[in-house]
């Protein structure tokens, strides 16, 4: 009966360690999908060069695991938590609120924060995505901009 309830139990965190390396792996594709969403390359600040200067995640709502790999021209996201935020020297960054991955559809819900003439401004944006075999799509777009 323990050689059973062992297999059981072995078998049950085999496959729970595979959904959650497969949701792994699924999260950075989506979060790839959110950092180069067409519509909000215009609000990403830029070197003098042209290059991006920065793009940061807010570890906070939905967090991201420690092995997330997403680059925006070349240059890792870095995930930062609130009081790396707090310290005054990062102005533009992604907040997630949502983030619900089942088989093959997604749903994010984030808003993008950035620096405007003295204000901070914001781009709250709602995804749908499809799974098509490894890769995902937006299928659909909501976003509103505000301030803060």
């Amino acid at each position: 009966m323990k050689k059973l309830f062992t297999l059981i139990f072995l078998v049950i965190l085999g496959f729970t360690i595979k959904v959650n390396a497969q949701n792994s792996g699924d999260m950075a594709k989506i979060l790839q999908k959110c950092i180069d969403l067409p519509e909000l390359q215009q609000y990403i600040p830029r070197n003098s060069n042209g290059s991006f200067s920065g793009i940061y995640v807010l570890q906070h709502g939905v967090s991201f695991p420690a092995n997330t790999e997403a680059y925006k021209s070349g240059m890792r996201v870095q995930f930062i938590n609130k009081d790396q935020l707090a310290s005054g020297t990062i102005n533009n960054y992604f907040l997630f609120w949502e983030l619900n991955i089942e088989q093959n559809s997604a749903k994010v819900d984030f808003v993008y924060h950035y620096p405007v003439s003295g204000y901070i401004a914001t781009q709250r944006v709602i995804l749908e995505l499809q799974k098509s075999g490894d890769a995902w799509n937006v299928t659909d777009t909501k976003i509103q901009g505000g301030r803060l």
